[in-house]
């Protein structure tokens, strides 16, 4: 048997202690009680832990659309922002590959070697998505590449910005500029 018991001192310092309980022999009647002060090693997965929830409470709460996907480009992951924006629920966007997000000029006159994209992460990569509607959605990528070390999984990571509101004041400045030129 295993148990993690918190121990008070004199000065109402609390140390956490791991007991491990088992039978000194076959007549089960004596027991042997080993103890190892564990606090050190408690506070830091406790810090770990609300690092984590930090971390987690960051990602899905940003207004990037972040997501994962593997080296093949099937959706692993997508960040709340990312489902809403392009309309989707989580179950709908992990059937997804990235291929089916993005507009089908884009796809026809670029490659989307995903290690080529991530090479461009420094200044990032305009990437034309479509929602779930087909509605054109621009965007700047930053692209990252990941691995895994528990499940050896690799991958990349790709952090959104929707720049839907520059490209339109671009195609107005465009539209003033020709009508200046044309006048």
């Amino acid at each position: 048997w295993e148990i993690n018991v918190n121990i008070f001192g004199k000065d109402q310092v609390k140390q956490t202690f791991e007991l491990k309980f088992s039978f000194a022999d076959d007549k089960q009647e004596d027991i042997i009680v080993l103890c190892n002060n564990i606090t050190e090693r408690f506070e830091e997965d406790e810090k770990i832990k609300s690092s984590e929830k930090k971390l987690r409470n960051i990602i899905a709460n940003t207004g990037q659309l972040i997501c994962s996907v593997d080296q093949s480009g099937k959706i692993l992951y997508a960040n709340s922002t990312f489902l809403k924006v392009l309309d989707f629920n989580e179950d709908e966007i992990t059937k997804k590959n990235m291929s089916d997000l993005l507009s089908p000029s884009f796809l026809e006159n670029n490659s989307l070697d995903l290690n080529e994209l991530s090479k461009e992460k420094t200044k990032g990569v305009s990437l034309p998505f479509l929602t779930k509607e087909k509605k054109p959605l621009p965007t700047l990528a930053a692209i990252n590449p990941f691995f895994d070390v528990d499940t050896e999984e690799t991958g990349f990571n790709f952090f959104l910005t929707d720049i839907s509101k520059e490209k339109s004041a671009e195609k107005e400045f465009q539209l003033y500029q020709s009508l200046f030129e044309a006048s």
